[in-house]
């Protein structure tokens, strides 16, 4: 439990880190725009450090209050999931079943959290210059654009790191070292792309955007370049969110793959009907022939025999000290014959030649073993490592000259494309003299856990996503609040309101998809690296990327994204001409 817990903490500190760096541009956007007012503070003789001690308790308030209503948000929303699932009986007994020293503790800790965030933006906002009062206030110069060369190399090398921790990770023989190696490995690489990417982003949001063409396109593309931090910043939120969520789907379904490939390995037919009353008969493999779901089926036969090596030995050697009765008792198996598998695999099957005997013990591989039923034949041994003691399996032309007396042990079913197995299992178990077992149910149970267990994660870092979407709402707001004089001066020369939504509809296309595609292809990385790190024994991981959700997970954001800018545009498109040329 303690596990688990520690595992689903995860995904909300994810969406921490997401808030984090949206918080953290808001905070240095706006103080930007209050450049002049911070500025006229040191012209009156406030110093950098009274500045800061400013900044920094404005940051204390908002976070002691922010958290306080999402302290309150959670309790509420977690009282009636409780309630909702049966959990708790009632919301006030929810309500009342919280700890107060939890709630108290996790209001404290976001506090501290957003006050941290802001003591960045606090510090460079108390580097302000006093002549930067006399100066007017405009996005060109408060945007500066700066060559982030050392972030670039930095995160390059984080990322080398975190690759190369992953490569040794992978190198363990132990299953969890490797995990948790390549999972701490993981989250650095992820830092160092993320720092690179911050620093890639304006220009690749340009890049996308000259694939539309059209003079508010260019506008648009242009706009995303005047604050190339803000940009970074914005886009970075949505990297993160689209990310997770791709490595969560690429993950499940490789997961899944890899099981299913596995499990059809190990046993690669879809459902076995055997007789808990003797043998089966032939109606029995009728009825089971024209089940709803069964697509093709074949008998398995069976005799009892013996196997000894060509001296008269038993095959499987018996206890010390044992007698002739004990050797005789040793050398009698029960003979299998295989049928032809064709109509009935999913998956290659290597049947056995006539000359060949399958045993389970390796040491007897490669001998000459004499296989009796009514009559005796020499057969060359291989080992099979899912065989036991006792039996003997060899082909069904083998079994049928040896024995005239046969057994219908099983009937191997193969089902039809798209049928459900439990259903079909449920289907034959209306004859209470049958057992129904395979491996259609045991990858029906694999897909139905990664499923839900895929939903219930990406519903978490759905949170994330949810948060970068403000920072996208965020972004285009302050855009538009910086750029009134100049919306305003579109406005003058034509541009209609229409034009104007637009214009911050691409702006926020521009970003999200550049986001998007970026996230896709580390998701799809992280995802892979992911299933070669889990400690699964006996399976060949298998990368298997479900294009379709990941181009639904695209569509997502940039529809998100658009929605995100229409209050914004909207703003923008308000503005009258007249008053936004008079403001200064």
């Amino acid at each position: 439990a303690s596990m688990t817990m520690g595992i689903m903490l995860i995904f909300p500190a994810i969406a921490a880190l997401v808030a984090s760096i949206v918080v953290s541009s808001t905070f240095r956007v706006v103080l930007t725009q209050r450049t002049r007012e911070l500025a006229l503070l040191r012209t009156l003789g406030a110093t950098r450090r009274q500045v800061r001690s400013l900044v920094t308790r404005e940051a204390l308030a908002i976070g002691a209050i922010s958290s306080a209503i999402g302290v309150a948000l959670g309790w509420l929303i977690g009282a009636l999931a409780e309630a909702g699932t049966g959990l708790a009986s009632s919301v006030v007994a929810a309500l009342e079943g919280a700890s107060v020293w939890q709630l108290a503790l996790t209001w404290l800790g976001a506090t501290l959290f957003t006050t941290l965030v802001g003591v960045f933006p606090a510090r460079a906002a108390s580097r302000v210059a006093p002549v930067a009062a006399l100066a007017p206030v405009n996005e060109a110069g408060a945007a500066a654009r700066k060559k982030h060369t050392v972030r670039f190399v930095i995160g390059a090398l984080i990322a080398v790191a975190g690759c190369g921790a992953v490569a040794l990770a992978w190198r363990s023989d132990s299953g969890g070292t490797k995990f948790l190696g390549a999972f701490a490995g993981s989250l650095l690489a992820l830092l160092g792309a993320l720092l690179v990417a911050s620093v890639l982003l304006p220009a690749l949001t340009r890049a996308f955007g000259a694939a539309f063409p059209g003079t508010l396109s260019a506008m648009a593309r242009e706009n995303t370049m005047r604050n190339p931090g803000r940009t970074s910043a914005t886009g970075t939120a949505i990297i993160i969110g689209v990310t997770l969520v791709v490595t969560i789907i690429v993950g499940a379904a490789s997961v899944r793959t890899t099981l299913t490939n596995a499990v059809n390995d190990a046993r690669p037919f879809d459902l076995m009907a055997t007789s808990t009353s003797g043998a089966l008969t032939d109606d029995q493999q009728a009825a089971i022939a024209a089940t709803d779901g069964v697509a093709a089926t074949v008998a398995q036969y069976a005799a009892p025999g013996t196997l000894t090596t060509t001296s008269g030995a038993p095959a499987y050697a018996p206890g010390e000290g044992s007698g002739s009765d004990d050797e005789a008792q040793a050398s009698s198996v029960m003979i299998t014959g295989e049928p032809d598998y064709t109509g009935v695999t999913h998956s290659t099957v290597t049947q056995l030649g006539d000359g060949q005997v399958r045993v389970g013990d390796e040491a007897l591989a490669g001998q000459t073993l004499r296989l009796c039923a009514d009559t005796c034949v020499d057969l060359s041994a291989t080992y099979d490592k899912n065989g036991s003691v006792g039996e003997a399996q060899v082909s069904e032309k083998t079994l049928r000259s040896i024995a005239s007396s046969l057994e219908r042990q099983a009937i191997i079913i193969k089902m039809a494309d798209g049928a459900d197995a439990e259903t079909v299992q449920a289907a034959l178990l209306k004859d209470s003299h049958l057992s129904v077992n395979g491996s259609a149910l045991e990858r029906q149970t694999y897909t139905k856990i990664i499923d839900r267990l895929m939903l219930v994660l990406v519903g978490l870092l759905g949170v994330s996503v949810l948060v970068s979407l403000v920072g996208v709402a965020n972004t285009l707001s302050l855009s538009v609040a910086e750029r009134t004089r100049e919306n305003g001066l579109l406005r003058a020369l034509g541009l209609t309101r229409r034009q104007m939504k637009s214009l911050l509809a691409l702006e926020a296309l521009f970003l999200s998809l550049t986001g998007a595609l970026i996230g896709v292809g580390m998701g799809v990385a992280f995802g892979w690296v992911g299933v070669m790190s889990l400690p699964v024994e006996g399976a060949t991981p298998v990368l298997s990327v479900p294009w379709l959700q990941l181009v639904g997970v695209c569509v997502v954001a940039i529809v998100s994204a658009l929605i995100a800018s229409w209050l914004p545009g909207r703003r923008a498109a308000k503005v009258s001409p007249s008053e936004a040329l008079a403001t200064e």
